[in-house]
């Protein structure tokens, strides 16, 4: 669940007691000697990653 700080970044208003669910992807790129490059994407609700076809 986001805190409360992470939900202003992310522009979602709720009241305080709101429980609200994030998506979070972890994504990593690496090679045979270990990792390039590493990250997160955070997502607010109704924001979701789409794929495009």
């Amino acid at each position: 669940m986001a805190a409360a700080n992470e939900l202003g970044l992310l522009g979602v208003q709720v009241p305080p007691t709101s429980a609200v669910p994030v998506l979070v992807v972890q994504n990593a790129f690496r090679d045979e000697e270990g990792p390039i490059e590493v990250w997160e994407d955070i997502y607010a609700p109704g924001v979701w990653q789409v794929a495009s076809s």
